[in-house]
Order: structure tokens, then sequence, then C-alpha cells
């Protein structure tokens, strides 16, 4: 396994792919299954190879710091690491701003979900704890909005 198989593996992948922004977790996948390199590459590796790719901008994720971490996000079946992206695929402002308004809907969507659960459970603890992520959720939107 080389370098420029990996690279070349990433680059046609991002290029196929329908959505540009792609989860780096998904492309180290690809790898995996391509090259059987997961005794060799790490995803953190791959992550920082493309960091410093000329080809390819890196949007990082949700960090330790964000009110919902990322575990919980990932308990939601959304994955909020970070996302590579070809600079020749790289979309509008308008085409930004959708993509993110439809990817804050989806997380809305399942912080209703998850809400209703915790009430069920009558969890008063999550419960508070999913209201502000989704006043958080709200304040971003209407942020974007703006845009």
């Amino acid at each position: 396994m080389s370098i420029e198989r990996v690279e070349k593996i990433c680059l046609e992948f991002l290029r196929s792919e329908a959505n540009p922004l792609v989860p780096v977790s998904i492309v180290y996948e690809k790898c995996v299954e391509e090259e059987s390199v997961r005794d060799m590459l790490t995803e953190q590796a791959l992550l920082d190879f493309l960091r410093g790719h000329r080809d390819v901008i890196v949007v990082e994720g949700v960090d330790d710091e964000s009110p919902v971490s990322l575990n919980t996000f990932d308990r939601a079946g959304l994955i909020m690491g970070p996302r590579a992206i070809l600079k020749s695929r790289m979309p509008t402002q308008t085409e930004m701003k959708d993509m993110f308004q439809m990817q804050l809907q989806v997380m809305r969507d399942n912080l209703m979900q998850a809400l209703h659960y915790a009430k069920e459970k009558n969890d008063e603890d999550m419960v508070r704890k999913i209201e502000r992520a989704l006043e958080n959720a709200d304040s971003i939107g209407e942020r974007l909005g703006d845009l």
C-alpha cells in the first residue's frame, strides 16, 4: 500500500460522491474497503494527510466545547466529525447555506425525537440538555437565515 494509492482512492471517492462534503470517517472506510489498510493507516493519519493535501479542504466537525457532544450526535446517527471536500467541488455560498439548513433540520428532527423519548422516561436532566441544544439549533438557524 502506498500513499499514492490512498490518495487516488480518496480523490476518486470525493469526486464521485453525490454530496461533495464527505465525512472523513467514510473516506477512511472506503480506503480500508479498497486496500485493507486498517492495520497500516489510522483515521487520524488520513485526516492529517487530507488536511495537508492541496486539492482538499477539511471542514472540522463538532468539538469538545460544543453544547452537544460528538458522542451524542453519534448515538443519534449523525456523523458530525470532520468532513472533506475537493476544492474543485466547493459549493457556492447559497448551496452551503442550503446544505447547512438541511443538516440543521435533520439535527433538530433527531433532537425532537430524543426530547420525546426523554420526556417519556421522565429524565428531566436530559430534557433540559436537549431543550438547550434545540435553542442553540434555533439560534444557528436564525444566523444562517441572515447570511
